[in-house]
Order: C-alpha cells, then sequence, then structure tokens
C-alpha cells in the first residue's frame, strides 16, 4: 500500500498495564481511552506547498507514535487492523522507556 500526501500507515499496539509512581493506570484511564499508540508501517511524500516545494512527513517506518484516537481511520489489511492517520494527528514520536509498564517496575524494585 503506497500512502499519499501527508498520510500514515500505523499498526496500533497494545497499551500496557502503565504505572505512574505506584499507581496502576486503569484501562479507562485518559491516555489510553483518547490516544492509540502503533509503529508505522507507511509513510506518504508530503504536502506540496504553494511555493511548489514539499513539505516532507517527520515520521519514518518503524517509529513508534502516539496519536488521536478520535482521527483514525480504520482499516484491514492481510486480515491485520491498521489505522491511516494525517502526520497533524502524530502527537508524539515514542522512545525505548516512555511507558514504565508494571512488568518492568516490578523487575527494577525486585518484586
Amino acid at each position: 500500500m503506497i500512502m499519499k500526501a501527508d498520510n500514515i500507515l500505523v499498526e496500533p499496539m497494545v497499551w500496557p498495564k502503565i504505572k505512574q509512581g505506584s499507581i496502576l493506570l486503569p484501562d479507562n484511564a485518559g491516555i489510553k481511552k483518547n490516544f492509540d499508540h502503533g509503529i508505522v508501517r507507511g509513510v506518504g511524500p508530503g504536502l506540496w506547498l504553494q511555493s511548489g516545494t514539499q513539505c516532507k512527513v517527520e515520521v519514518e517506518v518503524g517509529d513508534k507514535v502516539l496519536y488521536c484516537k478520535s482521527r483514525r481511520l480504520e482499516i484491514i489489511v492481510a486480515k491485520e487492523e491498521m489505522h491511516i492517520i494525517r502526520e497533524a494527528d502524530v502527537l508524539a514520536v515514542l522512545e525505548d522507556g516512555d511507558f514504565e509498564t508494571e512488568q518492568e517496575t516490578d523487575n527494577v524494585t525486585g518484586n
């Protein structure tokens, strides 16, 4: 599948059990309820500006991104759920360790 303009194809990921300090965030917590995260699987070339130059998309295939759940288009590709979003809907590129999971916290504290 070839993305056009500033569209991005994202493979959604399941939210880990997130801890904030010693508080376990439930599945209906704000971040899980309003946002999704996933791995970028396709990126369009970007939008053309009136000046005739192309504004390249800032994310790359393989990036993990956080994006607005309400602004995604859900599709099925090869029997897998995928999301198409616009570049403006990407809130952040995630790095390893951005979400501390319950299991990681237990390993650090020795529990």
